[in-house]
């Protein structure tokens, strides 16, 4: 059914049901299928002919014409996956499917053999891929159009927060309007700087408020989500105050609405309370309780008033009801479990306010005891048992958010006011209040309306950082996405666009799909037609965006966020239509859409993702397949063609079969091709497995929701259990709060393959301390865990039994497991089955907080082991090292740095040596030069001499590489993880230090800015082959692992509340606050729109701690291993050799605490079960051996293993201390002193290099510059860095290098012409010469000049900003050229100067490898024993891949034979060109009087010729060997340039060419030289200013002698 490509699709797949698979399956279908939704309803889009070595894989007679043919193409059809990795992966399937339909020939829908061959070669370019990188590449051509500044470089995850973190600096130094301005902001400057100050004000100050704002950018789409839902609501409302009122109370009783259905039941217990406490009214001294301010008194009023008849009011009668009838603390404390009416009994606890009624124990009489314990304190009991209900927790919870938000009615009598001892403020203050204080709804609003202000102006403020360091990130891309798409108004409009014009296009439709707001905003600016003519003109561009793309399939749609659900939809409307094509579909969406993905997995809320984006589309896609399947009358005819029935779906692939199933089936294919389906048809009533399905299942399939539930991963009976975990996981009875972010669970089914088989889970529990020893002083001893007295954390002992257990595994040692005994300490062994390789582990882990513990401890068992990623990259250790000497490198002066650098291992100083050091120090002491005093050591000499040089010369990221190669420091940190984080450390260092324009201080500041502010930079290291994985649950999503460890059952969740409210802010989709708090001695202001974002917050936060939980377990193929314990009160052993361990139900479940409700809830129901006593007794008492043999659940697994200790390991390790590693180590070194001298004998090589030929002029340019040397070698290395730099040629002015232009970039302009020639360049081949290939003799008319040719070229390369009629008009002036001049001449037929054409081939695509003996060179690198050439390079290989832009065979009247290569060259044909007077025009277009020779050449062709030389040398080299290889006997002639601008054909004569050739080996020497060393000693790079203005690069900025810019 997933394959049924006549209707869109939403399929929630279940973990490992292969949903990549029929991803990939249905891709293949889009393309092969000539009759599907797409293709029937939606017109075909402008398609480019293939070009490239993709289309010369089939004969052309085997090729399909890609305009003609009927079914989809891949440039078509978008694929979006989450990550890079799995679109490669979606990719690779896509190209094995395809080769395998090639292999097979048995598909009738193939019927050119070249068809395959094509949609291979289209796929390289397609749309699979992230949705960052698709939005990216399609906004990419239109980006001028957006934006005023486009930008190329992406920022780097390490500068990204120190930008947002200068953002809001500067936001808080703008002091007036001048500042506003230059600060980048355009809105109301004094509307901006009140709402700033009222934050600082209402949130404790500056700091605090800083710490907020950067929490609102990082969750930037959150808030814009939040302020789109209010900004809706407000739409038509004259008072938005109200508006904001109206939302938040609807949210609230939306929540709450079933809860308030059952308050008759709580006031029918409360008015018989009452009643049984007035039987008894003497006893309990009711009459003074009344007269009094008494928790009596307001519940006799409460309850004497009734159930009010509006909800709100409901809602708060119901929070006073549980006020009155709770006791302070426990009402703050807000526990599952009511705990009001204390023995059934109002509280009295609370001196403030008492009960004011006697006990129950007052009234008289055994009598009337017994009756007031049946009419009191039982009803009592029953209020508090009701209050602890599901429903009633739920409603308890939001009736606090909805009291403190609007207290419309007081608690009846309460002592202190009518607000239960709180007062309302509406303005902040600067005294502190002695009384709590709520705030007003104005306050809360106002609160929030600031926030949102403060916000856009900081991310406006950043947008105009990044703008003026020309860096974008992928938020500036979905941004821009947004405008070009018209989801808003631009920003690049913002300013001239009218008021009502810009609030109409910011007016999206829930329905983002649709267009009403773009119509309405056309209609609005008809009086004025710039507007009204750019709007048309944006509009266009979206409608033929849209026409690009015939079909969507998304994966991992539950990680889809709102804006990126906007854009996709913004994709998903009516299509550009020309005459005569479809009408749009009957639905509103025109692609067919696909999404996959498991609300099960959501896991990246703190990346922004919503679960409710996966649900509305799911029921979008139901309802518009309802649509279409009713209405559609082309779907109608197209179903009735291929006989679907209503009920039935269709699998599209020529598979017949002869049993009515869903299975995947093998068939004989047709041999004889014949009209007609002959496809599956597949009934919905059916599952995966052919088990029949129930209605409502039946019903969602027919309208396009499937439920993937086969998987393939897991083995069965491991599954079973899972699945009753995963019931009780996504139970109701969990939800904390009423909303639609919530996952139900889906049973998963094992495959057939896997159906009968076991799989294993363990626990490794650790019981607490197991012995006492004296202490250990022994160095060589390493302290155990295990004993009490080691201070051990119960995290060590978890990983040091998790170590021990694996090691048995991939050693296949036995293990044992303790028996229930009360004698002796008994063991019952388990064999081991296999061994099991490293690789085939993984361990997960919910946060990295001990991860480096658990890495050593699996490095000391000798367990390969590798992270995926770390935090704390500065907190390292070899890392701090670097940093010391750094910071010291730029501060030579300072003291107190350097004293870091000094007690660092780079030169272990000891307090006395430090000490008597500094006090040599004066204020103008380079400390380099001191310290290279204090050292008697030549190495360590020539090391810190080093460092003074590089430091001196500002050579910062030269200086560490060198330590890092040099130093001791690698000896101490010896580990190949240690090496990569100082690689990933220096790496940083060379891109902030590129960042801030080389500047030390500058790049010391913001390092400092990352530890101060916290800023974790991952730390990245490289995965080794047969290694133990190491990563976050978050990190293995996608992947699987025959054994599963998942560690810290008992750990605090990843996103616990706790952390985020420490922020100050919460924030979520529907709504965001910050705590108002004024005074840092006094607690916050009560705020409902606060308690109501907390609350929302922990409800999502505990929903994704569930579904997270199910992603960790559903990666196990067979064998899971649970690590952990309860921390402060860990298991211990029981007299009869039981494991104990309390396990009492939290607020906030721990991952160990859902597990075992799950097993609970898996659990058989008698006295024996463990699991079954664990709300019953709050603890689990288990007997391991007893539960190997019975599990005691109900279904699944029969078997589960819990180890306590490393008794139940006896293979041991002998585990080395510190000392011994160091001892060791020392060892090493001491007995490979001649393996070191070996390594440093010099050693000959060959060395290889890709170059791509257009550098090689670069190259010469450079070599042939007046510069020196040395910044020739700079130069040639920022060339290979990927610097661009512009060919500054004599016929160009400087001056006139960055004038605006109305034509297209020289860049832009070249590849049109050049795309002209190679569509439209006669050919007069006569196909009577053998040696060609038939590629060179299609003969054909030259079409140069065709109108049509040139009108297709433009639009389809035309970039936005260009002008297409003077463009097209210059097109046409060249083409006449080109067929006027010689070369157009030989194309049309005609002999030039003895010489005709016998064929040829434009784009001629080339590989060609070039032996290069060199003069003898090495590489040279500086040691601490002086520079050194540990290797010799005698020659080279150097590989090129490229194009030539033409070739033409030829041969004279002697019928010898001749190729030719030709580069066309438009330089000279744009500014300055003059098509009217070439003499007025460039000096390119003033030709000499022999024209028709192409060896007679002006001093401008001479220039240009040398310009490009190197590369013609290449082409000429290529051709020979060509010839050489084929046997040809053709003669190579020079080849040549085309000079657009004027016609000509120019080249060397022979002579020259010969000359030329030498100089290009010449060259490639001089580019192996530069790119295998550089200058040790860092000098001027230029020796005059002169010499650097007419550098012909232009380089902007060159550091000359004594620092001049």
């Amino acid at each position: 059914m997933g394959l049924d490509i006549d209707k869109h699709l939403a399929i929630s797949a279940g973990a490992g049901t292969g949903k990549t698979s029929v991803m990939a399956l249905r891709y293949i279908e889009h393309l092969l299928n000539i009759e599907q939704r797409a293709t029937v309803l939606l017109p075909s889009p402008s398609r480019r002919p293939l070009h490239g070595p993709g289309s010369l894989r089939s004969p052309k007679r085997e090729q399909v014409n890609l305009r003609e043919w009927t079914g989809l193409l891949p440039s078509e059809c978008v694929a979006i996956t989450f990550t890079n990795d799995a679109a490669d992966e979606l990719k690779h399937r896509i190209r094995t499917l395809l080769l395998e339909k090639k292999k097979q020939k048995d598909d009738p829908r193939i019927n050119k053999e070249g068809l395959i061959d094509q949609m291979l070669s289209l796929i390289d370019d397609a749309p699979i891929g992230t949705i960052d990188s698709f939005f990216s590449t399609l906004l990419r051509p239109w980006m001028a159009l957006v934006n005023e500044s486009p930008t190329n470089e992406n920022v780097s995850d390490e500068i990204r927060p120190l930008l947002t973190k200068d953002a809001i600096k500067i936001a808080w130094r703008i002091r007036n309007e001048k500042d506003f301005f230059e600060a980048g902001l355009k809105s109301d400057f004094n509307n901006f700087l009140n709402s700033r100050n009222r934050l600082s004000l209402g949130l404790g100050g500056r700091f605090t408020a800083e710490r907020v704002l950067g929490e609102l950018l990082n969750q930037s789409l959150f808030v814009e989500e939040s302020e789109s839902k209010i900004n809706q609501l407000c739409e038509g409302e004259s008072n938005k105050s109200d508006a904001i009122v109206d939302y938040v109370k609807k949210m609230i009783l939306k929540i709450c609405k079933f809860g308030l259905t059952n308050l008759d039941e709580l006031y029918d217990l409360g008015f018989n309370w009452l009643n049984g406490c007035t039987k008894f009214s003497k006893d309990l001294n009711l009459d003074a309780a009344l007269k009094n301010n008494t928790r009596y008194s307001s519940f006799d009023d409460l309850i004497r008033s009734g159930i009010p008849t509006d909800d709100w009011e409901k809602l708060l009668w119901f929070s006073h009801f549980e006020f009155i009838t709770t006791s302070q603390s426990a009402y703050n404390k807000m526990s599952s479990k009511s705990s009001s009416m204390p023995l059934g009994m109002l509280p009295n606890r609370d001196k403030s306010w008492p009960s004011g009624i006697n006990p129950r124990s007052s009234i008289k009489g055994h009598k009337n005891n017994e009756k007031s314990k049946i009419e009191i304190k039982e009803i009592g009991e029953e209020i508090s048992r009701l209050l602890s209900t599901p429903e009633f927790v739920k409603l308890r919870r939001i009736s606090r958010c909805a009291w403190f938000f609007d207290p419309i009615f007081g608690c009846p009598k309460h002592p202190e006011g009518p607000l239960r001892g709180s007062k309302i403020i509406t303005e902040l203050g600067t005294t502190p209040p002695e009384k709590t204080l709520i705030a007003s709804k104005q306050l809360q609003i106002k609160l929030l309306e600031d926030l949102f202000t403060v916000q856009h102006g900081i991310q406006s403020i950043l947008r105009n950082i990044k703008n003026l360091r020309g860096v974008h990130d992928y938020s500036d891309i979905q941004r821009l996405s947004e405008d070009l798409l018209l989801a808003r108004c631009p920003d690049i409009c913002r300013f001239w666009y009218p008021k009502k014009v810009i609030n109409s296009l910011d007016n999206l439709s829930r329905k983002p799909w649709e267009d009403h707001h773009i119509e309405n905003a056309l209609f609005l600016s008809q009086d004025d037609n710039e507007v009204f003519k750019d709007l048309s003109h944006r509009f266009d561009i979206l409608k033929s965006l849209r026409r690009r793309f015939r079909t969507f399939i998304i994966d991992e749609y539950q990680d889809t966020n709102p804006q990126q659900y906007r854009l996709l939809c913004r994709l998903f409307g009516r299509r550009k239509l020309e005459i005569g094509e479809p009408a749009p579909p009957e639905s509103p969406w025109d692609p067919t859409v696909c999404i996959v993905g498991d609300l099960k997995q959501s896991i990246f809320r703190f990346r922004q993702a919503q679960v409710t984006v996966m649900l509305k589309t799911i029921s979008i896609i139901k309802e518009i397949n309802e649509n279409e399947i009713s209405k559609e009358v082309r779907l109608i005819h197209l179903r009735k063609k291929q006989g679907v029935k209503e009920g039935y779906g269709r699998d599209p692939r020529p598979i017949p079969s002869k049993f009515k199933t869903n299975k995947f089936q093998t068939g004989k294919t047709f041999e004889n091709k014949f009209e007609g389906s002959n496809e599956m048809l597949l009934t919905c009533k059916l599952g995966d497995n052919d088990e029949i399905l129930d209605f409502e299942t039946q019903l969602e399939r027919r309208r396009g929701h499937l439920k993937l539930s086969t998987n393939y991963r897991t083995k069965g009976a491991l599954l079973m259990t899972l699945n009753e975990i995963f019931e009780d996981l996504f139970s109701e009875k969990n939800d904390l709060i009423d909303g639609d972010w919530y996952a139900r669970a889906q049973k998963l089914l094992p495959s057939n393959d896997l159906k009968y088989e076991r799989g294993k889970i363990e626990w490794i529990l650790p019981t607490s301390h197991e012995k006492v020893e004296n202490q250990n002083r022994n160095l060589k001893i390493p302290l155990s865990p295990f004993v009490k007295n080691n201070l051990s954390k119960p995290y060590e002992r978890e990983y040091e039994l998790l170590c021990a257990r694996l090691f048995g595994l991939i050693h296949g040692h036995d293990s044992r497991l303790l028996i229930n005994s009360q004698e002796n300490t008994e063991w019952v062994k388990l064999p081991n089955d296999e061994k099991i390789n490293p690789e085939d582990i993984m361990i997960l882990v919910q946060k990295r907080t001990h991860i480096s513990e658990l890495m050593q401890r699996l490095s000391n068992w000798g367990i390969p082991a590798v992270i995926d990623k770390q935090s704390g990259l500065l907190d390292r250790p070899i890392v701090k090292a670097l940093y010391d000497l750094l910071n010291s490198a730029i501060y030579p002066n300072n003291k107190t740095i350097f004293s870091s650098l000094l007690r660092s291992e780079l030169m272990c100083f000891s307090d006395n040596q430090l000490h008597n050091f500094i006090k040599k120090w004066n204020v103008d002491s380079n400390l380099f030069d001191l310290l290279l005093e204090e050292v008697e050591d030549d190495g360590q000499k020539h090391m810190i001499g080093r460092w003074k040089e590089l430091s001196s010369s500002r050579h910062f990221v030269t200086l560490l590489e060198d330590t890092l190669d040099y130093s001791d420091l690698l000896t101490i940190y010896s580990s190949s993880e240690d090496r990569q984080l100082a690689e990933q450390f220096i790496s940083i260092v060379s891109k902030i230090f590129t960042q801030v324009n080389s500047s030390g201080i500058l790049l010391m500041s913001y390092l400092e800015s990352l530890k101060d502010e916290g800023i974790e930079l991952p730390v990245k290291t490289t995965p080794l082959s047969g290694a133990v994985r190491v990563m976050t649950i978050h990190a293995s999503k996608g992947l699987q692992s025959k054994v599963v460890v998942l560690c810290g059952l008992f750990d605090e969740t990843h996103h616990s509340l706790t952390n985020i409210t420490r922020k100050r802010l919460v924030v979520t989709p529907e709504l965001m606050a910050s705590e108002l708090k004024p005074w840092i001695s006094k607690e916050g202001i009560k705020s409902g729109m606060w308690e109501l974002s907390k609350l929302l917050t922990r409800s999502q936060i505990q929903a994704e701690t569930r579904r997270l939980l199910y992603v960790a377990l559903t990666r196990v193929q067979s064998h899971l291993i649970l690590v952990g314990g309860k921390h402060k009160t860990p298991a211990t052993i029981s007299g009869k050799n039981e494991i104990i361990m309390d396990l009492k139900t939290q607020e906030n479940p721990s991952l160990g605490e859902m597990i075992f409700s799950g097993l609970a809830h898996n659990s058989v129901n008698n006295d024996e079960s463990p699991w079954a006593r664990i709300f019953s007794e709050n603890k689990l008492t288990l007997n391991p051996a007893k539960l190997y043999h019975d599990s005691f659940f109900k279904n699944g697994l029969k078997s589960i293993s819990i180890y306590h200790s490393l008794e139940c390991f006896p293979k041991k390790i002998v585990e080395e201390t510190p000392y011994t590693k160091i001892q060791n180590e020392l060892d090493l070194l001491n007995s490979s002193k001649e393996l070191l001298e070996e390594i440093n004998n010099e050693k000959v090589r060959k060395i290889k290099l890709n170059i791509a030929p257009y550098r090689l002029d670069i190259a010469g340019k450079i070599v042939n510059s007046d510069c020196s040397e040395i910044c020739k070698i700079k130069q040639w290395k920022n060339i290979n860095l990927g610097f661009e730099y512009e060919n500054l040629l004599s016929y160009i002015k400087k001056d006139n290098m960055n004038k605006k232009s109305k034509f297209p970039s020289p860049a832009d302009f070249g590849t049109m012409f050049h795309r002209l020639v190679e569509v439209g360049i006669g050919n007069p081949s006569l196909n009577n010469n053998s040696d060609l290939p038939s590629t060179w003799k299609r003969r054909q008319e030259s079409k140069l000049l065709n109108p049509k040719v040139i009108s297709n070229l433009i639009t389809e390369l035309l970039p936005i900003d260009a002008d297409r009629n003077i463009t097209e008009k210059r097109l046409k002036t060249l083409a006449e050229l080109f067929e006027k001049g010689p070369l157009g001449m030989l194309c049309s037929g005609d002999v030039i100067q003895g010489l005709k054409i016998d064929g040829l081939l434009t784009e001629m695509p080339f590989e060609y490898t070039m032996p290069l003996d060199l003069v003898e060179t090495g590489i040279n690198v500086w040691t601490p024993d002086g520079i050194r050439t540990p290797t010799k390079i005698n020659s080279a290989e150097i590989s090129f891949s490229g194009r030539i832009d033409l070739v033409l065979a030829l041969s004279d009247e002697s019928n010898k034979k001749y190729l030719m290569a030709i580069d066309i060259k438009t330089e000279g044909s744009l500014n300055g060109f003059s098509s009217k007077n070439p003499i007025k025009g460039t000096s390119l277009q003033q030709v000499l009087d022999e024209s028709d020779s192409r060896f007679k050449k002006s001093r401008s062709e001479i220039e240009l010729l040398s310009n490009h030389s190197f590369q013609l040398g290449l082409y000429n080299h290529v051709l020979n060997s060509i010839q050489l290889n084929s046997g040809s006997e053709r003669v190579i002639l020079p080849p040549c340039i085309y000079v657009a601008a004027s016609g000509r054909l120019i080249s060397w004569d022979e002579k020259n060419q010969e000359i030329k050739q030498d100089e290009l080996k010449n060259l490639l020497n001089w580019m192996v030289k530069s790119l295998v060393n550089e200058p040790h000693n860092p000098v001027s790079l230029v020796d005059s200013v002169d010499k650097c203005k007419n550098c012909v690069y232009d380089i902007p900025k060159i550091l000359l002698k004594d620092g001049i810019n």
